[in-house]
C-alpha cells in the first residue's frame, strides 16, 4: 500500500517543517521527520491500527506528537 498526502497535508508538513527548523533548528526537525518516517511506515504496514473518528466514517486518527495529528483515511485496503 502506498500512503499518499493531499495538497493541504503537503503544505502543511513543509510548513511545519520549516518553523521547526527556524525555531528548534537541524536537529530537531530532524526528529521530527525521523518519528513521521516511523509512523508513515507502521500506517502502510498496518493502516487500522489507528482509531476510527467518531462521526467521520472511514477516517483514522493517529497522534504523531502532543502537537501534531494524522487524519487519513484507507484506499484500496483489505482487511482479512
Amino acid at each position: 500500500m502506498k500512503i499518499n498526502f493531499s495538497d493541504k497535508a503537503a503544505s502543511q508538513y513543509e510548513q511545519i517543517s520549516t518553523m521547526i527548523l527556524h525555531k528548534y533548528g537541524h536537529l530537531i526537525r530532524k526528529e521530527f521527520t525521523l518519528k513521521l518516517d516511523e509512523k508513515m511506515k507502521q500506517l502502510n504496514q498496518f493502516p487500522e491500527s489507528s482509531p476510527k473518528i467518531d462521526g467521520f466514517p472511514g477516517f483514522y486518527r493517529s497522534v504523531l506528537t502532543k502537537q501534531t495529528t494524522l487524519f487519513y483515511t484507507i484506499d484500496n485496503y483489505f482487511s482479512l
